[in-house]
């Protein structure tokens, strides 16, 4: 799972959207993030981002 965070101005060498990249994190029975996920077979990191920055969150995360 990578995890983005929504900075402004951003910070950080790789960013999307203005949510930079916050690294990798291993995921487990119990969700790293919670709140709010859907699937979708064409979802891009970008296309995340976007979701989750309409609906107020903070972070956003794709898992492959």
């Amino acid at each position: 799972m990578n995890i983005y965070a929504w900075t402004a101005p951003p910070v950080a060498p790789v960013e999307i959207g203005g949510y930079a990249s916050k690294g990798c994190y291993a995921d487990a029975q119990t969700r790293v993030l919670s709140g709010f996920s859907y699937v979708d077979a064409k979802m891009t990191i970008a296309k995340c981002i976007e979701t989750c920055k309409t609906r107020g969150f903070s972070l956003a995360g794709v898992e492959k």
